[in-house]
Order: C-alpha cells, then sequence, then structure tokens
C-alpha cells in the first residue's frame, strides 16, 4: 500500500474512535510521515521546492568526492502494522485470526520476557493426585487448567492461567473461588511470560479496519503504523 493511502487510513480509523499509539520514528521520511496529521500534508512540485528553498553555498568539492550523476535513490522503507503486545497463548489466537482474514504476510517481533503474575494451586505429593484435582476443578466449569510437569519447585503444581497485569489475575482468582475451587494463590513471577508483537506487511485498506475491529477482542493491545524490518 503507497504511504500516502496508508497514512489517510491511519488518520480515518483515528477520527473513528480507534486508538492508535504514535509511531516509532526511523530515519526514513515516510515513517516520519506517518506522524504528521494526514489533513495538512501538502504536496508540492519539486520546481517550487527547488523555488522556496535559498540557494546554499558551494563550498569547494573535489571532484572525486562527488557522487555519481547516476546513482541510484535508496529504496524506500515498506509499511507495517504493529499489533501487540501479546502473551503466547493470545498471539497464536490472533495470528490464526488475521491469517484468516487473508494477511498477505506477518512477521512476530519477540519483546522478551516480562513480569507476569501467575494463578495457581501449590504443587500436590504426586502427578496422580494433581490430575484427580485438576479433573475436579474443570468438573466445577473452571476452563485452561494444567498440571505443571516440568522442574523441580513447580513440579505437580496446578497452573490457573498466567497473566500480564496482576488486575486481571485477581479477576481469574475471583471466579475460580466463586467456581468453589480453594487454595488458589497469586504469585509473581519473571520467567514465565514472554511478550511478542505481529508486524503486518503492506496490509490492505480492508484488512487494516477489520484488524481495528479486531483489537477489541484483545483489551490492552494497540495498533501502530511502523517501518518494516529491512
Amino acid at each position: 500500500m503507497p504511504w500516502a493511502v496508508f497514512v489517510l487510513l491511519i488518520a480515518n480509523i483515528v477520527a473513528g474512535g480507534y486508538f492508535l499509539t504514535e509511531a516509532t520514528p526511523t530515519g526514513d521520511a515516510r515513517v516520519r510521515a506517518l506522524e504528521i496529521n494526514a489533513g495538512e500534508i501538502e504536496v508540492l512540485p519539486p520546481a517550487t521546492l527547488a523555488a522556496a528553498a535559498p540557494a546554499p553555498a558551494k563550498p569547494a568539492v573535489n571532484s572525486a568526492e562527488q557522487p555519481a550523476p547516476n546513482a541510484a535513490p535508496k529504496p524506500g522503507v515498506a509499511a507495517c502494522l504493529e499489533w501487540g503486545t501479546f502473551g503466547t497463548a493470545e498471539l497464536e489466537r490472533a495470528q490464526a485470526e488475521i491469517t484468516a482474514m487473508g494477511a498477505p504476510r506477518t512477521i512476530v517481533r519477540d519483546l522478551g520476557l516480562a513480569p507476569a503474575w501467575w494463578v495457581h494451586i501449590a504443587p500436590l505429593r504426586s502427578r496422580e493426585e494433581a490430575d484427580r484435582r485438576a479433573q475436579a476443578i474443570e468438573a466445577a466449569g473452571v476452563k485452561d487448567v494444567q498440571v505443571v510437569a516440568d522442574g523441580e519447585r513447580w513440579r505437580n503444581a496446578i497452573s490457573l492461567g498466567i497473566f500480564k497485569t496482576e488486575e486481571a489475575a485477581k479477576a481469574r482468582l475471583a471466579r475460580v473461588k466463586e467456581a468453589g475451587v480453594r487454595n488458589v494463590a497469586i504469585a509473581q513471577r519473571s520467567d514465565l511470560l514472554r511478550l511478542a508483537s505481529l508486524l503486518i506487511v503492506e496490509p490492505s485498506k480492508t484488512l487494516v479496519a477489520r484488524m481495528a475491529e479486531l483489537r477489541s477482542a484483545y483489551p490492552g493491545t494497540e495498533l501502530r503504523a511502523v517501518a518494516c524490518p529491512s
């Protein structure tokens, strides 16, 4: 999608009430154009720009240092739409949804590990006991229940969810307790949650509009226009 069209499209989405964060500045002029109000952009022909600009001084330059007259300009940077941030489970679901919408190409940008809040039941004495407890919890109507199989410290614990915020973990804890599950706790950990964002390369106007609608299903995520990685 041409950058001028992309800028106008983003501006229209913002006017419609969607929140797009400011693009990360880069050295490319087309990326900087995303930070300008599209309605204030005026495209001037080269002759007008040349007439309006003051004549620069002409320092003595060695002919060997002058650029080749037919040197090709640097290629422009492709337009990407970045959507995030996601945890692992959210990322897989979001990527599947936009692929089904016809996204031509996506890139996963790894943002590293981040603090997380884990809702869980402390390790039980055996795997068999943990499996029975997990089955009872699921029978009470609680979903996303998993017995921890790895590691020494947390083996046979029951995981009930990993969350990016403490508020979301507390909400999950309240719902689990309402289902009659006892001995549930929240622990903050820094080794569970790996964050990532999705880059959609050269999205169509239709896809951008549909993603703006889809974003509401992923609270806390944002859309922003960025330069695609080279």
